[in-house]
């Protein structure tokens, strides 16, 4: 796709737009999505309840046979626990933004071109939309409930203009591997285990260890 994009005047890439471009796309889309999958491994093994109801969608939709793309619109429980996994931790937990020109907001004076820092891992915890933010509920993602959320306070991938160019390839990613590995496998903590947010240039959580097992069902089911 790279190779046989255009712009507006039919000029394509260069050899080292190239490279860039794919170099980008490979390091953005590698970091942030380990980390995510990282955060939402722990809450499934603190919450033991929600991995269950994974399992079991994943075991009645599947089967035991590797998910495609066509499984996704069938496995809505497993989007919803990577979306609230992502409201608690967003990987791109804060981002910049620069004014096009001098503005006031709720009382404040931004000036053109001065940088403001937008923190999702703050507005996703905002109490008046998402009701007892700590807590983990992959119920605020049902489809009815999403609707009812207003624009810009979800903003894992950013918004507007500038948002992540590859949002949807990522949430199709983690659904993929999520229904993949949580088929298989289950979680679980070894030991009641201090986990703290460490900011770099993404949200990553401090190290961590978790007990994998193998399923019984997804044994039972590939037999």
């Amino acid at each position: 796709m790279l190779l046989l994009s255009k712009d507006e005047d039919g000029v394509g890439f260069d050899l080292e737009e190239l490279l860039d471009q794919a170099l980008t796309l490979y390091l953005a889309g590698h970091e942030t999505t380990s980390n995510a999958l990282s955060w939402l491994w722990l809450a499934l093994a603190r919450f033991p309840d929600i991995q269950a109801r994974l399992h079991a969608e994943l075991d009645s939709v599947l089967g035991g046979r590797l998910p495609t793309h066509a499984d996704l619109p069938r496995l809505p429980y497993t989007l919803q626990v990577i979306k609230e996994s992502m409201r608690l931790f967003p990987p791109a937990n804060i981002f910049g933004r620069e004014p096009t020109e001098d503005i006031e907001v709720e009382g404040y004076g931004l000036r053109k071109g001065q940088v403001l820092l937008i923190s999702p891992y703050v507005i996703h915890r905002h109490p008046e939309y998402f009701p007892d933010p700590e807590r983990f509920d992959p119920e605020r993602f049902t489809p009815e409930n999403e609707k009812k959320l207003p624009r810009g306070v979800y903003i894992p991938f950013s918004s507007g203009p500038h948002v992540c160019i590859g949002q949807h390839f990522a949430l199709m990613e983690m659904q993929l591997t999520v229904a993949h590995m949580c088929q298989n496998v289950s979680f679980s903590l070894v030991s009641d285990q201090p986990v703290r947010p460490l900011t770099a240039s993404t949200l990553a959580p401090s190290p961590f260890l978790l007990k994998v097992n193998r399923r019984r069902a997804a044994m039972a089911l590939a037999s």
